[in-house]
């Protein structure tokens, strides 16, 4: 879950483009084509490193990936797990919750998103992470999995099943 850097930089992207509500042809703008863009956002694709800067800035990221910074969250955010899984008081979460911006335009974003969809039932965060289904880990799945959307109860059990 944590360690997921295969596509870091096509994550980032999706979920911002999604967040802004955008399609892929309002973000490539003369960078690349569509159907590239895709591939990168899927994983695909490599992408060359200027041009997901131009990417980046057509969407207005500032992509966090200081190493220091993303080990430590990365403490934190597995700590936040740990004491859900153990129904703890989340104390993690109040370091997680500080460096928020940081964490949305991070490699850690998704993970972030898990969290916050967790904690805050946000449906804009439910609905990325519902178009992001495809590039989560295993363990992201199984906590997507578990997040209570109040639906039906079929549809929760169905859910459940899926998370082990």
């Amino acid at each position: 879950m944590l360690n997921n850097k295969i596509n870091a930089e096509g994550q980032m992207l999706r979920i911002e483009r999604l967040r802004q509500g955008k399609e892929l042809k309002e973000v490539v703008n003369g960078i690349c084509s569509v159907s590239t863009l895709s591939k990168i956002e899927r994983g695909k694709q490599k992408v060359d490193p200027d041009m997901l800067v131009k990417l980046y800035k057509e969407l207005g990221i500032n992509y966090e990936n200081n190493e220091e910074f993303v080990d430590d969250m990365r403490y934190y955010i597995k700590q936040y797990f740990y004491e859900t899984i153990y129904q703890f008081e989340p104390k993690s979460l109040k370091v997680l919750e500080h460096q928020d911006e940081k964490l949305n335009y991070s490699p850690l974003a998704l993970d972030w998103m898990i969290i916050k969809a967790m904690e805050y039932e946000d449906k804009d965060v439910l609905n990325i992470l519902d178009q992001c289904v495809e590039f989560m880990s295993q363990e992201q799945l199984g906590w997507y999995y578990l997040i209570d959307r109040y639906e039906d109860r079929d549809v929760i059990l169905e859910k459940r099943k899926k998370a082990h």
